[in-house]
């Protein structure tokens, strides 16, 4: 099993400054509970907008298919080579 996480949260009360440092981060598993992450260079996510839903095409594939939907922009799609990160 794997993790993508995704972030950002631009409604915020007025007195604190919107969360909007993410850009996404990609763990792989290796089946015995730790993770490796993947480099930003490699996967080439940049999630760097108001995340709201992350959904994950054909998952067993070694290249699945991420889509991003971001509050009041456009979705983000992504096809990721988990195969070349892992070694």
């Amino acid at each position: 099993m794997d993790i993508l996480v995704g972030g950002n949260y631009y409604n915020r009360e007025i007195e604190t400054t919107r969360s909007d440092a993410g850009i996404g981060q990609i763990l792989l598993g290796d089946g015995k509970g730790e993770f490796k992450a993947m480099p930003s260079y490699e996967t080439g996510l940049a999630l760097y907008k108001d995340v709201r839903a992350i959904e994950i095409l054909d998952q067993k594939s070694a290249n699945p298919t991420i889509i991003v939907a971001n509050n009041n922009d456009a979705l983000q799609i992504y096809n990721l080579n988990k195969s070349k990160a892992i070694q």
